[in-house]
């Protein structure tokens, strides 16, 4: 027998962020005496093998927990359902998420920092993006950044490690291997074929 017990809040949270439930919508079915072979697999392999008291035990205990409320809103929640995704992001959030990744290329642009951006919930705005755009959030910012480097290289005043910083990669060898991989040639060699 394995009692879990939920702090409302995180569950609200993890429901909001991880699947775009509205926490008002959670409506989790009993499961006293319930037998849920995924959970028992994760309980035996992940929680009672650690130990609360250890310092070094209690971040993976509180990743497993995670792991535990995911599963229950996954497969225990009655108001959860699989509905198709349509539309995608409004014209206007689309057009203000372009424009934010243009203008901010140099910086880190991360799922999170690009929904708060869209006023949506991770889940959600990563969902959206795709159907968007019609890639992942990730590969766009990286297409975007080679887009960027290869207009920067046209100027010939502009040292590659300028062009890397202006971009967002952390090295000129970063730049390189990702400028390579996209365009099939390395940034100087690119430069000296325009």
């Amino acid at each position: 027998m394995f009692h879990l017990y939920v702090d409302p809040e995180l569950l609200a949270y993890e429901a909001l962020t991880s699947f775009d439930i509205d926490p008002r919508h959670i409506d989790l079915m009993d499961l006293t005496f319930c037998d849920d072979p995924a959970m028992a697999m994760i309980v035996r392999g992940g929680v009672l093998p650690l130990n609360w008291q250890e310092k070094s035990d209690r971040v993976a205990l509180d990743a497993v927990c995670k792991l535990l409320i995911h599963r229950i809103l996954k497969s225990h929640n009655r108001q959860a359902r699989q509905e198709t995704v349509r539309g995608g992001l409004s014209p206007s959030v689309r057009r203000r998420t372009a424009d934010y990744i243009d203008a901010n290329l140099d910086q880190a642009l991360t799922l999170d920092r690009l929904a708060r951006e869209a006023g949506l919930s991770t889940f959600h705005f990563a969902k959206m993006f795709r159907v968007s755009f019609g890639m992942p959030p990730h590969r766009y910012v990286a297409a975007r950044r080679i887009e960027q480097a290869a207009s920067l290289l046209r100027d010939r005043e502009n040292g590659l490690a300028a062009v890397a910083s202006a971009c967002g990669f952390g090295s000129q060898s970063h730049f390189s291997k990702a400028f390579k991989a996209a365009t099939g040639v390395p940034p100087g060699e690119w430069r000296s074929l325009q």
